[in-house]
């Protein structure tokens, strides 16, 4: 489809930077890294994560990866979903990024591996968009470098 004569493409379609408080970030229980049932709480997939026999989620060496600060140079991808509470934003991609925010801020559960961490703000910069933008965004990132085990979830959102 042709563009209107002197109409411009936004460069960063439907996404926004924006920090956010911890307290109304969501984790992703359909994450292809390790997909769950349910409608789990923060609080069980982080427990779910630092349980993880399989390595898939190897919180304890991301965190060294990181170092003693909080690595903002890749952004959680966030979609914004209002609840009667306020927003709350779904996460799509950043999920173990913000769970070291988390355990940063709320500390570990008494029976899961515990392990230093890196400095966070109360605030984390999250790449904001809608839902097909995340979709597209996240496949493109993991669907060819075998991070993620099953990318299936975002190839039926998508269509691709």
């Amino acid at each position: 489809m042709a563009r209107e004569k002197g109409v411009r493409r936004s460069v960063l379609p439907q996404q926004k930077v924006v920090e956010i408080p911890l307290s109304q970030l969501r984790l992703w229980t359909e994450n292809p890294r390790d997909p769950l049932d349910g409608d789990l709480s923060n609080e069980e997939i982080i427990a779910h994560a630092l349980h993880d026999d399989s390595k898939r989620w190897d919180l304890r060496k991301f965190a060294q990866k990181m170092g003693d600060h909080y690595d903002t140079s890749e952004l959680p991808t966030v979609v914004r979903i209002d609840e009667g509470g306020g927003p709350r934003y779904q996460v799509y991609d950043g999920n173990r990024r913000v769970i070291l925010a988390l355990l940063q801020q709320e500390g570990f559960p008494e029976d899961g591996d515990q392990f230093e961490l890196p400095l966070v703000p109360a605030r984390l910069p999250c790449n904001v968009c809608d839902q097909d933008t995340a979709l597209e965004h996240v496949l493109r990132k993991h669907s060819n470098n075998g991070t993620w085990a099953d990318t299936s979830v975002i190839c039926s959102c998508t269509g691709t």
